[in-house]
């Protein structure tokens, strides 16, 4: 059961911090094209979070 535990927090901070990540990665593609972010937010992030 110890193990459970440890592994399901471990997992909740993978991800966190791969949605960190990934966020920033998509604020840095927004400043490096010069698109707007809600452009990049609309398009890039909800077609990678889809499926």
């Amino acid at each position: 059961m110890f193990i459970v535990v440890i592994l399901f927090i471990l997992s909740v901070i993978l991800i966190v911090k791969g949605g960190d990540i990934f966020t920033d990665g998509a604020i840095w593609l927004a400043g490096y094209t010069g698109i707007p972010q809600v452009i990049i937010g609309a398009t890039v992030v909800s077609v990678a979070t889809t499926g």
